[in-house]
């Protein structure tokens, strides 16, 4: 993006998702379930943590590496479930996986993603593979 403004925090990329998506696909993105509690809640809660800025530090030996259940990972950061990638993307959870493999972390596969888990499992043959699964009183509607 030549030009563009340079990304480094969260608000810069919800900024830069508003500006690109559809509106009504950034309605759906930026918002929470219900009455919004626990989106409301959440942002509570990190306004409340700060980092303690350590300059002139030598970082280039820094390793993030940490087991999750027993498998390592790149970094203590997973891509929780979230449904329809493709509203934002045309690759879709696709694009979700390569990037989770790139920085070798877990991807959590949503009960509502816009891609079948076939197409995702094959892409991850050696990392964690998960999936969100919500448990109906009926088995029958069960996907897995």
């Amino acid at each position: 993006m030549a030009g563009a403004k340079q990304l480094v925090c969260l608000d810069d990329f919800e900024a830069r998702a508003k500006e690109i998506l559809p509106t009504p696909v950034w309605t759906y993105c930026s918002s929470g379930a219900e009455e919004e509690n626990t989106l409301r809640e959440n942002r509570k809660a990190y306004r409340r943590l700060w980092l303690k800025p350590r300059v002139l530090r030598d970082v280039s030996t820094i390793d993030m590496v940490t087991d999750i259940l027993g498998q390592r990972i790149g970094m203590p950061i997973c891509i929780s479930p979230t449904a329809l990638h493709n509203l934002a993307h045309p690759e879709a959870e696709i694009a979700t996986c390569k990037a989770a493999a790139e920085m070798n972390t877990a991807m959590i596969m949503s009960a509502a993603s816009s891609k079948s888990i076939e197409d995702i499992a094959a892409l991850r043959q050696t990392s964690i593979k998960w999936q969100l699964v919500y448990t109906w009183r009926d088995r029958g509607v069960q996907k897995i």
